[in-house]
């Protein structure tokens, strides 16, 4: 009983999600297989059904239930089949016969373990009980192309001798792409045509196409008894138009500096377009790693690491395979060298004169220049000593680059491998050291005696402050500050 109860929910499971059955194919994949078709009748006292499985059926369960009834109430259960065997590696065949006097219906018969389920749709009793049933509803989107008609195939479980006389019809409002109704229901009926491949819908462009976009809902099939299938819904598409494509990209850049491309794609008659393909070539000719670009639906950034136009190629495709394609350039510049020139220390701007001892040493020093990450280690530094000295690949000069005093005019330039430079320009004289004339000779002589005397008299009288420190003191003698941190010693009369 706890089995059955069991049993019980994972088919009401099942049947909730889907009141009708998908057929298992007899392809070779882990499942339950029937020897009888879908559709198939019983008019006699027993059904009587066998297959065989791809998967151990020691815990297989069965139950039958009516696809118009409560799947809550099956008509029928078991908690085993009647006859398993092996059919050598990893195969198994079975039987089953079931009890069905008294059931008129349009039923699904469901096989199951712990982890598969297997059904076949069943025709039992009077004819009158039977429908149409579907196998596979249609999908989401059905659509019609470039103004042809079209035909949907209708993935149907007919009852026997029913294959002709079949009708379609529902309800139908100009839509959005979700379906959310932008007008009136009508009602609407579609012919279906019956062949060699069974039946399908014959979909004519001119019934739709004052339109885009349909949504068909309440949508049945009938039979020749008047029987229907289960009413779906899905949306009508006809599209004629491509996606339109428009990038959105600066007209430059600047190298090593991120650019961002925007996308606008739009299509006009399903609303549901997609990029299916990008590439972004460099001035070298060279396309981009997608690991090197990133694209969030609407923006494209990358990085250009050279200069140079780069060429933007982005194909959008729509919801029916209609493709576009946009395509944009951008050039991108190359940023030309900061330079930062320090003498000693000192910023150094075009147009300044300085002033410096021959007797003295300095330094000009252009290393702490920039340039993008690329270029960076590849400046080159050139240095013109007024108009005969040339000094390259060096960052800085010293006093021994110059080769006498007095004025001089220096230009440095520092140049990336891409050719792009920047200089500054600048005077500086060097003065010869001067010797001292006589009279300032005098006042400095006149200066270090002073000096040399004052230093004499504060030694003399450091020691005799020591000499006094070392004298005892009477009785009642005592010390004090003189309010600057002094110590003063004083004595009674």
């Amino acid at each position: 009983m706890v089995r059955r109860s069991a049993l019980l929910t994972c088919v009401i499971l099942l049947v909730a999600t889907s009141l009708v059955p998908t057929a298992s194919t007899e392809a070779v994949h882990r499942g339950v297989h029937y020897d009888q078709i879908q559709g198939f009748s019983e008019g006699g006292a027993h059904l009587n059904v066998s297959g065989w499985s791809t998967v151990p059926l020691d815990g297989a369960a069965w139950l039958l239930y009516d696809l118009d009834g409560d799947p809550q109430h099956p008509l029928a259960t078991g908690e085993y089949l009647d006859e398993v065997h092996p059919d050598g590696e990893d195969r198994w065949m079975w039987t089953l016969s079931i009890d069905i006097a008294g059931m008129d219906c349009t039923c699904s018969l469901m096989i199951t373990n712990e982890e598969l389920s297997s059904n076949l749709i069943v025709y039992l009793g009077s004819p009158v009980a039977w429908r149409p049933v579907w196998q596979k509803p249609p999908t989401e989107f059905v659509s019609m192309i470039d103004g042809v008609n079209a035909t949907l195939p209708l993935d149907l479980v007919l009852p026997p001798g029913r294959a002709s006389g079949l009708s379609a019809h529902g309800l139908r409002c100009p839509s959005t792409s979700n379906g959310v109704c932008q007008g009136e229901s009508t009602t609407v009926e579609v012919p279906v045509v019956v062949d060699g491949d069974g039946p399908h819908l014959d979909l004519r462009w001119s019934a739709w196409s004052s339109h885009s976009l349909w949504n068909v809902s309440s949508f049945v099939v009938t039979d020749s008894l008047l029987a229907s299938t289960d009413a779906v819904a899905f949306v009508l598409l006809l599209d004629d138009d491509a996606p339109t494509v428009e990038i959105d990209a600066p007209q430059s850049g600047f190298k090593d500096n991120e650019l961002r491309i925007l996308l606008f794609a739009e299509d006009l008659d399903s609303g549901l377009v997609a990029v299916s393909d990008m590439a972004v070539r460099s001035p070298s000719g060279v396309y981009l790693q997608a690991s090197s670009m990133s694209f969030d639906g609407t923006t494209l950034r990358f990085i250009p690491r050279e200069s140079g136009s780069y060429i933007i190629s982005i194909e959008v495709i729509d919801h029916v395979g209609h493709r576009n394609e946009g395509q944009s350039d951008v050039f991108v510049r190359n940023l030309a060298p900061e330079i930062d020139l320090r003498l000693d220390g000192r910023l150094v701007v075009s147009g300044e004169h300085f002033v410096l001892p021959a007797s003295g040493l300095f330094e000009l020093n252009a290393s702490g220049s920039t340039d993008s990450v690329t270029d960076v280690d590849t400046l080159t530094f050139v240095w013109w000593i007024d108009d005969n000295i040339r000094i390259v690949d060096r960052p800085f000069l010293t006093q021994s680059d110059f080769q006498d005093n007095g004025l001089h005019t220096v230009r440095v330039e520092v140049v990336d491998n891409d050719g792009a430079s920047t200089e500054v320009a600048f005077s500086l004289t060097i003065e010869d050291d001067q010797p001292i004339p006589l009279g300032e000779q005098r006042w400095f002589g006149s200066l270090s005696l002073l000096v040399g005397m004052s230093v004499l008299g504060l030694l003399v009288l450091a020691r005799r402050t020591m000499v006094q420190q070392q004298i005892p003191l009477w009785p009642g003698v005592g010390s004090e500050e003189d309010g600057f941190g002094a110590t003063v010693d004083r004595t009674e009369a």
